[in-house]
């Protein structure tokens, strides 16, 4: 019996030029570096992941994994999934449109599409400074978790 993949969609969010806020595309792009199949897109959404939701909602997906840098009140570096109801009504990013609005029109668009929020602790996310320590060894993690997580859905 042939196994069915489902398809993936994982999205990075984040500025590159505001230090730890850059986790989300840099997370994107550890997982180029590993190959995907088919079934899988990986998107670097930058500070604008609603440009692209148009594509995202073409590629069908089952799965939709967000990952970025958040204040959840944890130590810097950690990597966590964060329920969907707690983004919406607790938790901040550092982005000027609302991540939660995203999340809103992809489940208005995809209802049947299983959405993840993979969130990791920012320590700082100043203009024009690198990366923490924390968040450059969570980057790594991160992706590890992202790779698991949507094998295990196959």
């Amino acid at each position: 019996m042939k196994q069915v993949m489902k398809r993936v969609v994982v999205c990075g969010i984040g500025n590159r030029l505001r230090g730890d806020d850059a986790v989300g595309p840099l997370v994107i792009d550890e997982l180029k570096k590993k190959g995907q199949p088919e079934t899988t897109l990986l998107l670097d959404c930058g500070t604008v992941p609603e440009g692209f939701a148009g594509k995202i909602i073409g590629f069908e997906p089952d799965i939709i994994i967000i990952v970025d840098a958040v204040r959840m009140n944890r130590p810097a570096g950690e990597v966590a999934e964060v329920p969907i109801e707690k983004i919406k009504h607790h938790l901040a990013t550092t982005h000027k449109m609302p991540v939660t609005l995203f999340i809103d029109y992809l489940q208005r668009s995809l209802p049947n599409a299983e959405l993840t929020f993979i969130g990791i602790q920012q320590a700082a996310t100043i203009f024009g400074e690198g990366l923490s320590n924390e968040c450059r060894k969570a980057i790594a993690t991160a992706a590890v978790k992202m790779e698991k997580y949507s094998r295990n859905r196959a």
